[in-house]
C-alpha cells in the first residue's frame, strides 16, 4: 500500500492510499474519520473507494502516461530514468 496524502488536525484524520489487491486490481482509497468528517459527511468516518480490475491496468497505464508525457521532447528519457529509480524493469536502446 502507499499513501499518497495523510493529514492530521484536532478536527481528525484523513488518508489516501493506493493499493494492488490480491485480485490485481487497483484500489484508490479515501478515509476521513474525527469531527471534521462528522460535520462535511454526517458521520464519524467515511470512506470512498474506486476501484480498476486488472484486466483495465494496461489502459489505465497508457492513459496516464499520455498524460503525463504529452508535448514532452523528453519523453523517453524521462520515462527511462523513472522506471529505473522506481526499480521497474524496461529495455530501451538507441539507432542512427
Amino acid at each position: 500500500m502507499t499513501t499518497l496524502y495523510s493529514h492530521e488536525n484536532e478536527g481528525g484524520r484523513t488518508a489516501v492510499t493506493l493499493e494492488l489487491l490480491p485480485d490485481g486490481s487497483l484500489q484508490l482509497f479515501y478515509y476521513d474519520i474525527g469531527e471534521d468528517s462528522r460535520r462535511a459527511f454526517g458521520d464519524s468516518d467515511y470512506e470512498a473507494w474506486t476501484t480498476v480490475p486488472a484486466c483495465e491496468l494496461p489502459k489505465l497505464a497508457l492513459a496516464l502516461l499520455a498524460e503525463k508525457y504529452a508535448g514532452r521532447h523528453d519523453a523517453r528519457s524521462d520515462f527511462a530514468s523513472f522506471c529505473e529509480a522506481k526499480g521497474i524493469a524496461n529495455d530501451g536502446g538507441t539507432w542512427a
